[in-house]
């Protein structure tokens, strides 16, 4: 079983990509450039000039030097020593954030989202500002990334934007309407992505065509008339899943549709604020729901409804999930809460740097608006104005 880090140990030594535990092990350091030639300074004979005259004495000084090359090749490839870890980030940008995505397949690679339709690019610790120049003011809600040069992003005023490398794209010739806020985006590497957003407005991406979708409960829990669509989860074999807010009316429900046609609804008894959802076929644990205000709510998906998913040992609300299996799993919400999920209980995660940092953080106060989790080692928490990145780090 996989273990999501200690409250109190952060200075766990990464492992190499391809082992299976995390946290992983420690490295061997190898020696550097400078003792290797200190080492060659204590051969025989180094210390003095050769002779010119001597074939020999010439010829084992070229050997011994190409030697010690090749060595400083190995060493340099090795890289410095790495460690999992937490650091604070403060984006250049003085607008609130409020999403971000982890960029697949680029570790420490992720887009975030704010107000004042604001983008930046954080790779190793490194902001790069791509905001779009076209859309006004426009505060952003959401993100989703297929890789650097493939990002769509939402928000207010039906605001729906396409990143390709080099310049953003509005979402067809016509904006989005009714005028749409959206409040959430995902889809599949493949092209077919989901935006969703209040008034219970869904807007699909297939190829590179936007257009509403219908989206209406056709078995189990009908959605109402005035549910807000607060988040939504796709993939090509999970299927799409979408959490609805019943608004005045109390509680929620959560629609699953294997192809964005059909749709059952399983209700939920308070209003959720996002969830996560495998990549695979629905299944016993495929689904994690969480919202609640002055009480925390987090229910699973247990193949037919969603249940209780245990202790997690806070009494306020959640309003981030995500992970890469259902068991590895983080929650955040209120005054800076996170939560692990190990497959068997939830643990309280303490976001601090490692012991004996100069200078420091503490653990955030401000509500932890997202959760960007980029694999099991890999995790970015959204506050208004900082992030936090958990991960293999110098």
């Amino acid at each position: 079983m996989r273990t999501f880090p200690s409250p109190v140990d952060h200075t766990q030594v990464a492992s190499p990509a391809d082992a299976p535990a995390w946290p992983g092990s420690t490295p061997q350091r190898v020696l550097g450039a400078a003792l290797a030639a200190l080492a060659l300074l204590a051969l025989p004979g180094c210390g003095n000039d050769p002779d010119p005259g001597d074939d020999a004495t010439a010829t084992d000084v070229s050997d011994a030097s190409e030697d010690t090359g090749a060595a400083d090749t190995t060493q340099a490839d090795s890289g410095p020593e790495l460690t999992l870890k937490w650091t604070q980030l403060v984006p250049t940008t003085t607008e609130k954030m409020r999403a971000a995505a982890a960029i697949p397949g680029s570790p420490g690679a992720y887009v975030v989202v704010g107000e004042g339709a604001s983008v930046a690019l954080l790779e190793g610790g490194t902001f790069t500002d791509i905001s779009p120049k076209n859309v006004g003011a426009a505060h952003l809600n959401a993100v989703w990334a297929a890789s650097k040069d493939n990002i769509v992003a939402a928000g207010e005023g039906s605001t729906l934007i396409t990143w390709d490398g080099q310049s953003w794209q509005v979402a067809g010739a016509v904006p989005p309407t009714p005028v749409v806020t959206f409040l959430s985006l995902s889809g599949d590497p493949s092209g077919d992505v989901w935006a969703v957003g209040e008034g219970a407005q869904a807007w699909r991406r297939t190829g590179a065509v936007w257009a509403p979708a219908a989206v209406t409960s056709t078995s189990g829990e009908a959605i109402g008339d005035k549910a807000d669509f607060v988040t939504v989860s796709a993939s090509a074999k999970g299927g799409v899943w979408i959490a609805a807010s019943k608004g005045a009316t109390g509680g929620g429900v959560v629609l699953h549709s294997a192809d964005g046609k059909s749709w059952k609804g399983y209700p939920t008894p308070e209003p959720p604020r996002d969830l996560w959802a495998a990549a695979t076929a629905p299944a016993k644990g495929s689904a994690l729901v969480v919202g609640g205000t002055t009480d925390a709510y987090v229910a699973r998906f247990d193949g037919d409804a969603f249940v209780g998913a245990g202790d997690v040992k806070w009494s306020l609300g959640f309003r981030s999930a995500g992970g890469t299996a259902a068991d590895q799993l983080w929650i955040g919400g209120l005054k800076g809460q996170l939560r692990a999920w190990d497959g068997a209980a939830w643990s309280v995660v303490d976001v601090a740097p490692p012991p004996g940092t100069v200078g420091g953080f503490p653990q955030p106060s401000n509500d932890l608006l997202d959760v960007a989790v980029g694999g099991p080692e890999e995790v970015l928490l959204v506050t208004a104005y900082k992030l936090y990145r958990f991960g293999k780090q110098p």
